[in-house]
């Protein structure tokens, strides 16, 4: 992995660590050794974090920007597996593996990456039931989501799921959901082209359900977006 020219300690303190979903709940002991532990690192948009295959040598955590999950097929055809957003963790799994199962790439330009060293988090589990106990929850969590998508790829139309992605961003007072990532992200994340995304953007705005404003979209009717998320109206 190609090192980022800015290491820094000091970004990281007891309180934002506090604030990521995977140490929610860790106490003031724990919070002070992950302190320790952790390293900053930022990449830029497009640089690989690490590649699968690679040696685990720790786990991350997004502080700003947003990070791709992804495998290459044998024929060069990439499967995206998840977009990490800030706030989040990934590469959880590398406490316990010896090599990372999946590529890791910064989509965001000055992507901040914190990183736990693998050895050094493993004592830190050791002696705290509580952060371990944290980390396999989120790894359980990781598989129900994993199922919930492969199913949704199976059993819904590119429609239904495009609704029920739009229904999980967070929306202001007047309904506009700025889109967090670029089309072709959104498309691979649902299983589907970056033209049928296009298409059914399309199709939403003419049937007066969304008002698609490019980089974000308005919803104007959402019962009809729950509906069609459900499968029980179709677009």
């Amino acid at each position: 992995m190609m090192k980022s020219r800015h290491d820094r300690k000091e970004l990281v303190s007891e309180q934002s660590l506090g604030r990521c979903r995977l140490f929610d709940g860790a106490g003031q002991i724990e919070l002070h050794q992950l302190e320790k532990l952790a390293v900053t690192k930022e990449y830029r948009k497009g640089q690989i974090i690490f590649s699968e295959g690679e040696p685990s040598r720790g786990l991350c955590l997004v502080a700003d920007g947003t990070v791709k999950l992804h495998r290459v097929s044998p024929n060069g055809r990439e499967i995206l597996l998840r977009v990490v957003q800030t706030g989040d963790s990934f590469a959880e799994e590398a406490a316990f593996v010896p090599c990372y199962s999946a590529s890791a790439q910064a989509l965001a330009a000055a992507t901040q990456v914190v990183w736990f060293e693998r050895h050094g988090f493993q004592q830190l589990l050791a002696g705290s039931e509580r952060l371990s106990l944290r980390i396999f929850e989120t790894l359980a969590l990781r598989v129900c989501q994993l199922t919930d998508t492969q199913a949704d790829h199976k059993l819904k139309e590119a429609s239904a799921r495009l609704a029920s992605y739009l229904l999980s961003l967070s929306a202001g007072a007047d309904g506009t959901i700025p889109m967090p990532m670029s089309k072709t992200v959104i498309a691979a994340s649902l299983g589907t082209a970056k033209e049928t995304l296009s298409r059914l953007l399309r199709r939403f705005t003419e049937a007066q359900v969304l008002a698609n404003g490019g980089n974000h979209v308005r919803i104007i009717a959402r019962a009809r977006l729950e509906k069609i998320a459900r499968g029980e109206e179709r677009i």
